[in-house]
């Protein structure tokens, strides 16, 4: 845990390891694989419980950020760029989605989007977010279309130039169909402690969906 938080510290330590890494100081790989393995690892297993194909997948993410070392602009970059790869990877190889799985990959992505660092929480399973009922709830009020662009996207992992070949359309009417999706269930996904429902319900209207 304190090995990720090291990463993310500013200063000319992680500086010069970030300068090691884009002229491609396989010693800078090895601190940055070192430092957020674990944390991957745990942000994994919300897409794929598959240890042993999660490592694997993992690894093929790290090749992909060191052929875009010269790229990166410090190791932060380094970690996001690999942990999307990783969700993207593992999105490709889940499969059928299991049961409620869909609501809970929706709710990584918002979690991810919300944090500043991006630091996981401790090792401890955390106390189930209360947004998740309200995601799994709404998802079956969406439009056909959006919900289908949403079990394409986080479910399979496919990218709008799929969705779009698979839906008969273009990439641009897909994505405008995700974040029309992702901003209706994350503004219900908001409702405060004690009044989801109501919230719920004004963004069910709002939507034009009552």
């Amino acid at each position: 845990m304190m090995g990720l938080y090291t990463l993310f510290l500013p200063g000319k330590v992680n500086t010069s390891w970030a300068e090691r890494f884009r002229r491609g100081d396989e010693a800078a790989l090895s601190y940055v694989y070192r430092h957020t393995l674990p944390a991957l690892l745990r942000f994994g297993k919300v897409y794929l419980d598959d240890a042993e194909l999660l490592t694997s997948l993992i690894h093929e993410s790290f090749l992909k950020a060191w052929e875009a070392r010269s790229a990166m602009q410090d190791l932060c970059h380094v970690y996001r760029f690999t942990k999307m790869q990783v969700r993207r990877k593992c999105l490709r190889h889940a499969g059928k989605p299991g049961a409620g799985r869909l609501p809970c990959v929706i709710l990584a992505d918002f979690t991810l989007a919300e944090a500043v660092y991006d630091i996981p929480a401790e090792p401890d399973e955390p106390p189930p977010d209360p947004r998740l009922k309200t995601i799994q709830r709404l998802l079956s009020c969406l439009p056909y279309l959006q919900s289908r662009t949403l079990a394409l996207y986080y479910d399979q992992g496919l990218d709008l130039a799929e969705i779009a070949r698979r839906l008969g359309t273009n990439r641009k009417k897909v994505a405008a169909e995700l974040a029309a999706g992702l901003s209706f269930l994350r503004k219900a996904a908001a409702a405060p402690a004690g009044g989801p429902r109501k919230t719920a319900n004004a963004s069910l209207k709002e939507h034009s969906l009552l």
